[in-house]
């Protein structure tokens, strides 16, 4: 291919990419290849300008104006009316680019759905949600096909459902707060919806100090430190089950007698019978607020 050929193959990429037109004068003198990097490099610059994950990265951290969002989104072909939610979802930064490529695999006929890199460790995935489904259910699949395919501990949390992609960034905000408070309060899970909050998110609201006073008054002056992971597996499970000691034991692989005398001992050690509904519920919320202080780093 000649000099001129390559000229002019640059000049339609252009205009057929970013719908600009440029005229050479071909009497004057020209750096050909000079020209052509040149041009290569404005189509670059406009593709990474308006590629398609880049484009929702900038509108998910609010780093777009309401008019660039709706050029973007045009230029870009993604509809700016459409019924949809955010999932965001969480793995070890080692696991990030296997993640992606299965997610792909997993929506690869799913239309008009978009991933979307947030950190290293962290991706959302855009999804346009048809009639009468079951979020919770697809959250679901999604973390099961992610932990048996890759063997990681994933964990996902899903936004409010939203009608305009100019409502993006307060359905990520929304979805990465249900994270936070699920990590820190729903022990033992791996899906956290926006609306399964519960009691976590009243409790992140309150000041650390009012927290530590629960605790001391709940344990009578001393915050407890016996409470290991075989401890609090049992203490869950039995809420789990509705402090149901058969459904617990056949849950833990444990007889009956031996659960009922770790209970009993729980009893000796914090003055509260979880077989009780009363105590349960304060013992309960005691063990929130104690996994929520130590991740905050103020337990003291």
């Amino acid at each position: 291919m000649g000099d001129k050929e390559k000229l002019k193959r640059s000049l339609r990429n252009l205009e057929k990419i970013t719908g600009l037109s440029m005229e050479i004068d071909w009497n004057q003198e020209l750096d050909v290849d000079f020209a052509v990097a040149q041009i290569d490099g404005m189509i670059g610059a406009y593709k990474e300008k308006y590629n398609t994950s880049y484009f929702l990265q900038n509108l998910i951290t609010g780093n777009l104006e309401q008019g660039n969002i709706v050029e973007g989104a045009a230029k870009l072909h993604i509809s700016l009316e459409e019924k949809r939610t955010l999932f965001l979802i969480e793995i070890a930064s080692k696991n990030y680019s296997m993640t992606e490529t299965l997610l792909k695999q997993l929506f690869h006929d799913k239309r008009n759905t978009y991933l979307v890199k947030i950190s290293k460790n962290r991706l959302a995935v855009l999804y346009p949600i048809k009639e009468q489904e079951d979020l919770f259910d697809l959250g679901n699949t999604i973390v099961d096909t992610i932990n048996m395919e890759l063997y990681v501990n994933a964990k996902l949390s899903f936004s409010q459902t939203f009608d305009s992609l100019l409502d993006l960034e307060g359905a990520y905000k929304k979805a990465h707060m249900t994270m936070e408070i699920g990590k820190i309060f729903q022990f033992g899970k791996n899906v956290f919806p926006y609306n399964d909050l519960g009691i976590g998110q009243m409790i992140r609201e309150v000041p650390y100090d009012v927290c530590r006073n629960f605790l001391l008054e709940v344990f009578k002056g001393e915050i407890p430190d016996f409470l290991d992971e075989e401890y609090l597996i049992m203490v869950h499970t039995f809420f789990t089950n509705n402090l149901n000691i058969a459904e617990t034991a056949r849950g833990l692989h444990m007889h009956r007698n031996t659960l009922i005398y770790r209970i009993e001992q729980l009893e000796k050690k914090t003055g509260m019978d979880i077989r009780k509904f009363e105590d349960a519920l304060v013992f309960k919320v005691a063990l929130m607020v104690v996994n929520y202080l130590k991740i905050e780093r103020v337990l003291i």
